[in-house]
């Protein structure tokens, strides 16, 4: 009872945090975009309609996530759900070919930081009619999460789940080695170097892409700072982000060798299989540690947050069910969203795979926080976290600055130098407004 009430308090935790997400701007001028508004449903179906003949097929990343909805919504009896599972690094590019020409898929699973650009182009579609016609309480879901799916007080994405990084170790192997769970930033990097000159090192994402952005933005908002200064500009050169570009860079030398080509899968799965000591982790694979079948660290995974030089923070990541806007089959989209987003399938996402749900009343269902032993880890890691940037004229800064960090992670760049080249390139073109 005393773990659960543990558990409890932690998910609430980190519920709350949701209200420190940063708001997403109105998006950016979409003139020669597709009308967003115009293509709100006219006469939606209503809602209880059968779309028993109809397919509705549905973009995410691919994974055991993916596995198990697949196998979740096999028992979907209005329509058929298809799951088109692609790999992360490719998601976002075959998500923009469908909503801007093809139309193959109806449902968009977004994470937070791309529905600006996709509501600025008009590629999805406007909930707030669906939402009021079959009087949906919204409140059923963390707020947070529910404010992140909005562009200019519009609803555009139903909110599913949220996650974050934090660090997960193989508490054997470090008994083996004498080393401890480490409590600052020096003893973290202390940590990596020593198993680094034994023959492993520290899992992380250096893969160029989201995760090694997340990764700079937890170090950064660990520090104090922020991407931008008081008024809205740049501000790459401040000495806070050049101090935190250091530290990855720092970090960087003692990862596992192969490291600058894992995405958050790769990290998880080398940790969970022995092959990596510790690691920085996404906590939506996190419930596959805890699977024997699959893990050797089922019996002696431990999880904390990643300390910082100044404090504990993390980066906050939410995804989110959204409908093209040029889906063919938009009403029958709607009931499969409602579907997904439901507590039912929400709690089976969490107890089978570690979903954390943004279903409030799932924070306290005991079967759902037996399932997750991670939350504490993430709540702390959470506790003072904020999202990336969310205005859709900040959306230029996420693409050039991956590349400076898989130069940094790769070519064993100068950081300063990098960043100071960034923040010329960018300074004119990318604020935060």
């Amino acid at each position: 009872m005393k773990k659960a009430l543990v558990l409890l308090l932690a998910l609430s935790l980190l519920a709350a945090l949701c209200a420190c997400a940063q708001p997403a701007a109105p998006a950016a001028d979409a003139s020669d975009s597709t009308d967003a508004s115009a293509a709100a449903p006219a006469e939606a179906a209503s809602s209880g309609s059968d779309f028993s003949g109809v397919t509705v097929v549905a973009s995410r990343w691919a994974g055991p996530n993916a596995d198990t909805q697949k196998a979740i919504v096999e028992s979907y009896t209005n329509g058929t759900i298809v799951i088109d599972d692609v790999d992360y690094n490719n998601l976002k590019e075959k998500q923009i070919l469908s909503m801007s020409a093809s139309g193959e898929y109806d449902l968009i699973w977004v994470p937070e930081v791309w529905i600006p650009e996709y509501v600025a182009n008009g590629w999805l579609l406007p909930l707030d009619s669906y939402i009021a016609r079959d009087d949906l309480n919204m409140d059923d879901y963390l707020s947070g999460i529910v404010e992140i799916g909005k562009v200019d007080g519009t609803m555009y994405a139903m909110p599913d789940m949220m996650q974050g990084m934090m660090m997960t170790y193989n508490t054997e192997w470090l008994e083996r080695e004498g080393q401890n769970i480490p409590a600052t930033w020096d003893e973290l990097v202390a940590l990596a170097k020593y198993f680094k000159e034994a023959g492993t090192g520290i899992g992380f994402p250096l893969m160029q892409g989201q995760a090694a952005m997340d990764l700079y933005a937890m170090i950064l908002y660990s520090n104090g700072g922020d991407y931008f200064d008081a008024d809205g500009s740049l501000a790459l050169t401040s000495d806070v982000c050049l101090e935190a570009a250091q530290q990855y860079a720092e970090l960087v030398q003692y990862a596992m060798d192969g490291a600058v080509t894992w995405h958050n899968d790769q990290v998880s799965e080398a940790i969970r299989t022995g092959k990596c000591p510790f690691g920085i982790t996404m906590s939506g694979l996190s419930g596959l540690d805890s699977d024997p079948e699959g893990s050797v660290i089922a019996d002696c995974v431990a999880y904390g947050a990643m300390p910082g030089k100044k404090s504990v923070s993390g980066c906050l990541n939410t995804w989110s069910w959204a409908i093209a806007a040029n889906s063919a089959n938009p009403d029958a989209a709607w009931e499969a969203v409602k579907y997904l987003t439901s507590a039912d399938v929400e709690k089976q996402m969490a107890v089978q795979i570690g979903h954390t749900s943004a279903v409030a009343a799932l924070s306290s269902d005991a079967d759902v926080l037996a399932a997750e032993p991670f939350l504490p880890a993430l709540s702390e890691q959470m506790a003072n976290g904020k999202t990336q940037p969310l205005a859709a004229s900040a959306s230029a800064l996420s693409d050039p600055l991956q590349a400076a960090l898989s130069e940094i992670a790769a070519s064993g760049a100068d950081p300063v130098e990098v960043f100071n080249k960034l923040q010329n390139d960018l300074a004119d073109t990318v604020k935060l407004s």
